[in-house]
């Protein structure tokens, strides 16, 4: 016999004895029904009932296959879930040579089902009197030892598809449907990083809303199943919100999260809403009491309009068209739920740069802390834009009518608390600056004061207002302004000079109607080493000097008077109606008046004297 004769009909025997082997040891399907059931409720605490059949694919690869499986709590009657079919892929070696283990090159679960209910007494479908409800408290697991009955876990790949995970929670009324179109993973086993791709839809039942979820990346995660890794994790959330409409929200993640030691760092979360974009890094300590967090966030520019727009919100007018089209943020996040404080915070709102801080603390009121600082703003661009049409016909009888509005918002001040500082380096209006813009707020106790100082115009001014926002609301006013040009002040080129003004006003009520009626106070000013066009006096004392054919001592004044003091009164009682009072002397000149002003019908009516 030839050597090579002989290798081949050893080759032939060495086959034939693997294949007896392989069909020795695949003889007996229900071994393994036997050892899937009770390793499952070993390890799981649940029951699994295979009803269907139990079969073995011999070639190619080798498999066993399950189908109509039912899963329910150990002593429980009603399946928590139920499963069509499953074919598991079997490594070869290990069933040959016995080593104990089942080695599993492939995973293949359809139709998965299940059913999650919590009855009107809070208890749930898948507790039973033999096993606890709840998971053991984190202080009772070792999150650095992995349990010493966890099932290995080495599969080559896994696929589940068709699934569906329905719950309802009869306490709450939350109703949820998870369909799961399809998972895929490559290689799985713990600790090891694994590609997966999957698909699923969920609807909240309750409110409307649906989403499209898919994504792909990788993940990890321990045989304790208490910590888990993502690396480069993709999300894309296509949402339909009932009062919004649709939405598409993408999300990239990079992190890890152990919730046996109550930990998350996300090293990196990319988001994108539209056109608003931006990154978060966090790190979550405690998140089994209360979650504590630092990190920090960053929002690339966007046009505020546009998302609004795509919130389904009403739009956003301003008289600048181009106000609060481009806004940044980056800051640092800390502190926990309840108080979360953001600081170094550096924003854009346009061609405004703003820094600072800003704390938020929840409780039985929220309170508002912070300190923020503004290079400069032109407030006017944010307001709405000017109605020139309404303004023209302001005296139509056609025209909207002017409505109340409320001045003090009541529920808003004694729902909240606030303490804070906010400065502006350049704050303008219209045609109006102010520099060193400062205000401060503390709101508390159904009383808030707020307090401003800028300076301008060669001078400064100083504001206070004071209101009681309790069963009787009141307000009360304060401004002063010292050393400032009249004329770059007030725009009014027939009047120059250093202006001082005290004014102090009170009202009660929180409506507009309620200011209006009940406004009352004092000013008080003086304009010194200034000057007073009076060519219009003259003109006015010329034809009264024609009717009476006398000439009075107006007609040798010159049309600009000089004067070293020019001092005034104005007096508001019990409303802006009627009973004003205005007083003006100058050194040869008095003028007074009294009169009133009919906010709704915008009108004004005054006597004077000169």
């Amino acid at each position: 016999m030839s050597r090579k004769t002989l290798l081949f009909i050893i080759i032939i025997a060495v086959v034939a004895s693997i294949a007896i082997g392989i069909v020795a040891a695949l003889d007996n399907p229900e071994y393994y029904r036997e050892k899937i059931q009770a390793t499952a409720e070993t390890e799981t605490g649940f029951e699994i009932e295979i009803n269907g059949e139990l079969n073995w694919r011999y070639w190619p690869p080798i498999a066993i296959s399950i189908e109509d499986v039912e899963v329910r709590p150990a002593g429980s009657d009603v399946p928590l879930a139920t499963l069509k079919s499953a074919a598991v892929d079997l490594q070869l070696l290990p069933l040959l040579f016995g080593t104990g283990d089942i080695a599993i090159d492939g995973l293949n679960i359809d139709g998965l089902t299940v059913n999650a209910m919590i009855d009107q007494q809070g208890r749930g479908n898948w507790e039973t009197d033999d096993l606890p409800s709840e998971t053991s408290d984190a202080s009772d697991v070792n999150a650095d030892v992995d349990s010493e009955n966890s099932l290995d876990l080495d599969i080559g790949a896994m696929s589940i598809t068709n699934a569906a995970v329905s719950y309802i929670d009869a306490t709450t009324g939350e109703n949820y449907a998870i369909n799961l179109k399809s998972l895929q993973t490559g290689a799985v086993s713990y600790s090891a990083l694994t590609p997966m791709s999957f698909e699923l839809s969920l609807e909240d039942n309750t409110s409307g809303m649906r989403s499209k979820i898919t994504g792909d990346g990788n993940l990890s995660f321990n045989n304790a199943f208490n910590r888990f890794g993502m690396v480069d994790m993709n999300i894309e959330n296509d949402l339909k919100l009932p009062d919004i409409g649709e939405l598409l929200l993408k999300l990239m993640i990079s992190g890890e999260v152990d919730t046996a030691k109550g930990t998350a760092d996300l090293s990196k979360l990319d988001f994108e809403l539209g056109e608003l974009k931006g990154t978060v890094a966090v790190n979550v300590t405690e998140m089994n009491s209360t979650p504590r967090l630092d990190g920090q966030i960053t929002i690339s520019p966007f046009n505020a309009k546009n998302i609004t727009k795509l919130l389904g919100q009403p739009d956003i007018e301003t008289a600048n068209p181009s106000a609060l089209t481009a806004i940044a943020l980056t800051t640092k996040i800390g502190g926990s739920a309840e108080n979360i404080k953001l600081s170094e915070i550096e924003g854009k709102i346009d061609g405004s740069t703003i820094t600072g801080r800003l704390g938020l603390r929840t409780g039985d009121k929220l309170t508002a802390s912070f300190d923020l600082m503004l290079d400069q703003i032109t407030v006017s661009d944010y307001l709405a834009p000017t109605d020139e049409t309404a303004t023209a016909n302001a005296n139509d009888a056609t025209s909207t009518p002017v409505t109340d509005a409320e001045v003090l918002p009541l529920a808003l001040l004694n729902e909240n608390n606030i303490n804070g500082k906010f400065t502006i380096g350049s704050l303008n209006y219209d045609t109006y600056t102010l520099n060193d813009f400062t205000t401060t707020i503390v709101n508390a106790n159904q009383q808030m004061k707020a307090t401003s100082y800028g300076t301008g115009y060669d001078g400064n001014m100083s504001m206070e207002f004071v209101a009681k926002t309790g069963k009787k609301p009141s307000a009360r006013t304060a401004v002063q302004i010292k050393g400032m040009d009249v004329t770059k002040l007030t725009g009014v080129e027939t009047l120059t000079g250093k202006i001082e003004l005290k004014s102090n006003t009170r009202f009660a009520g929180s409506m507009l109607s309620d200011v209006l009626a009940t406004l009352d106070g004092d000013s008080e000013f003086t304009v010194k080493d200034g000057t007073l066009d009076v060519s219009s006096i003259k003109n006015i004392a010329a034809v009264i000097d024609g009717l009476r054919k006398k000439t009075s001592s107006v007609a040798s004044w010159p049309d600009v008077m000089p004067f070293k003091s020019m001092t005034g009164t104005h007096q508001i009682n019990a409303g802006i109606d009627e009973d004003q009072r205005i007083n003006v002397n100058i050194e040869n000149m008095s003028i007074s008046g009294t009169g009133g002003v009919d906010y709704w019908q915008n009108t004004m009516a005054y006597d004077m004297e000169v």
